[in-house]
Formats: structure tokens, C-alpha cells, sequence
């Protein structure tokens, strides 16, 4: 059993997951020789997207991954990419750009920086910024 928790630690903890919020990640992307920044999600739009995936699909799993991605990454969402790229669905961006590896190798880090799973040492992620 662990110590008694007080008024100072039940704050600190609440500092501590208000300051998680605002992480910025790094990945490198192998195929482009080059690193893209990724946000953490508030939880409610995290738990939206990881909203029954454990009953998902193959398909369905690899289009909340797209998602995961696209919700992350601010450069991705730009209005201008997705005129010159030609897509029309939002989420078409991160399929137009990244391949199906890749896509799942992303999604898993971004998983894994959010706290859905942990983090080991086998990682594409480059560094974390707070």
C-alpha cells in the first residue's frame, strides 16, 4: 500500500495532467527523412475516436488510426495542403501522404503518447516537448 495522499499531492497531480495536455511530439518519418509534430488530444476526442475499437474491424481500426493522426497533427489539417494534394475527405490527406506502415506505426505512438499504451523502448518517436 502506498503513502496517504494529501490536499498538495491530489493539486500537483492535477498540475501535472493539466501541463500532459499541452505535449507536443516529434516523429520522425522515415520515407520523407524528416520529423512531424503531433499534439496530444484533449480525452474526450481520444476516447471519440478510440470509441469501440475493440470491436473494429481491420478496416475501421486503420480509419480511426487516419483519424488519430489527422486530429493530431495541425500541418495535416491545413485547407491549402488538401486543395493541392486533390482530396476531399479530411482524413484522405493522411492516406495521400503516408503509407499503410507507416499510418500504423504513427497511430501506435500516438496511442502510446496519449497513455492509451505504454511506452517501450521501441519507438519511432524522435523526442517529446512539453
Amino acid at each position: 500500500m502506498g503513502k496517504k495522499l494529501t490536499f498538495d499531492d491530489l493539486l500537483a497531480r492535477k498540475l501535472q495532467r493539466d501541463k500532459d495536455k499541452l505535449k507536443i511530439m516529434s516523429v520522425y518519418i522515415p520515407s520523407m527523412e524528416g520529423e512531424l509534430l503531433f499534439n496530444s488530444l484533449r480525452e474526450d476526442k481520444l476516447l471519440s475516436i478510440m470509441d469501440g475499437i475493440d470491436d473494429a474491424n481491420v478496416t475501421e481500426s486503420f480509419e480511426k488510426s487516419k483519424e488519430l493522426i489527422y486530429m493530431s497533427c495541425k500541418d495535416l489539417q491545413n485547407p491549402e495542403l488538401h486543395n493541392m494534394l486533390g482530396v476531399t475527405s479530411p482524413l484522405d490527406v493522411v492516406s495521400a501522404i503516408f503509407d499503410i506502415d507507416e499510418i500504423n506505426k504513427i497511430g501506435v505512438e500516438l496511442l502510446k503518447f496519449n497513455g492509451v499504451y505504454g511506452k517501450d523502448d521501441n519507438s519511432i518517436t524522435s523526442s517529446i516537448k512539453n
